[in-house]
């Protein structure tokens, strides 16, 4: 993968941290709205995260164990990237 960045990388970042949304003490209601969007969705596997500047964190997910990993392996460093509209739950 790239280490390529958005272009609104740095509001990106302010944005994602004025949130307060990498508290690890959420992570509980995350898991449950990662599992409630698996159940409506018919997945078996599920998980959300967050791209900080240098790593992906997981805050939630359901059916697949998934760890916290850096950044420039992940493919959802390469979805921000992306112009091409996309779906999510």
């Amino acid at each position: 993968m790239s280490k390529r960045k958005p272009a609104n990388e740095r509001e990106r970042l302010n944005k994602l941290r004025s949130l307060n949304i990498l508290n690890p003490e959420l992570d509980e209601s995350f898991d449950r709205t990662v599992r409630l969007a698996a159940q409506i969705s018919g997945c078996p596997a599920c998980f959300l995260s967050f791209i900080e500047e240098e790593k992906q964190i997981i805050r939630g997910s359901w059916g697949a164990e998934i760890p916290d990993g850096p950044r420039q392996l992940r493919l959802c460093s390469e979805t921000i990237l992306s112009t091409i509209p996309y779906t999510s739950i």
